[in-house]
């Protein structure tokens, strides 16, 4: 919500004026003096008018912006929960696709520098169910992951092919083209398990599991080795500079 996202600036009063100014037409100086329950309700009373569309509102927030003073718990949780997991259209293929890249590369997408990658190739891996896998990676695809490992452990003195050599020949293109988007899921959880992994243990009042159902009461924060269908939900999480980074990215 708008009043969400001007709290978030509370210590920006020139991007909360910008944004009310371009949307509303409140002239600049009178619109950075207004608080940001103002100028939120300005802009809602604008937009229930007919005067400006929420995609208008939505782009008068830069998105570097939101992650920079917003909450990457809630901008994260709400990119899991409101993704279309059951709709198998080219551009969010793709989307997951540049998903899977951003979590297992080095590079940060915000400020040109390397970071630790949010996900090594064996949590791509673990998270994808086997029989998923087999049925939807080609034969081709996976013929090749064959004789290649077969020619690796010849060459290397019988060096283990491990799951990185494997995604370097069904790379996140490939996984998001043929596997079913909401087989896909669990590493979206993985990853936000691996980025809470950064604080210390806290506790969180229920998780959500695959079926839908939330457990209540006091729960400890989970360990690594917890189950693959169980997700975190967003309170369990805390701000993270790296989340920051893959939702900039």
């Amino acid at each position: 919500p708008v009043l969400t996202r001007m709290r978030w600036y509370s210590q920006r009063p020139d991007l909360r004026q910008a944004i009310t100014t371009s949307l509303t037409g409140l002239p600049a100086a009178t619109a950075r003096q207004k608080s940001p329950e103002f100028q939120a309700e300005l802009i809602r009373a604008v937009v229930e008018a007919g005067d400006i569309t929420a995609r208008q509102v939505d782009e008068a927030f830069d998105p570097r912006d939101l992650v920079t003073y917003g909450s990457a718990v809630e901008l994260w949780a709400a990119f899991r929960d409101r993704f279309p997991w059951e709709d198998a259209r080219a551009q969010h293929r793709e989307l997951i696709a540049w998903t899977l890249r951003t979590l297992l590369t080095e590079r940060s997408g915000t400020d040109d520098g390397f970071r630790r990658p949010i996900l090594c190739p064996i949590d791509v891996r673990a998270a994808i169910e086997p029989r998923v896998w087999q049925e939807s990676i080609p034969i081709d695809l996976r013929t090749a992951v064959d004789e290649a490992r077969v020619r690796h452990e010849i060459r290397k003195n019988k060096e283990p092919f491990n799951a990185r050599n494997e995604l370097a020949i069904v790379g996140p293109a490939h996984i998001a083209a043929h596997i079913p988007v909401v087989d896909l899921k669990p590493i979206i959880a993985a990853a936000e398990q691996t980025m809470a992994e950064e604080f210390s243990a806290g506790a969180f009042s229920h998780a959500v599991v695959s079926d839908g159902t939330q457990k209540t009461g006091p729960t400890p924060f989970p360990t690594p080795d917890r189950t693959r269908d169980e997700e975190l939900p967003a309170s369990s999480l805390r701000p993270s500079g790296l989340m920051k980074k893959v939702i900039a990215a």
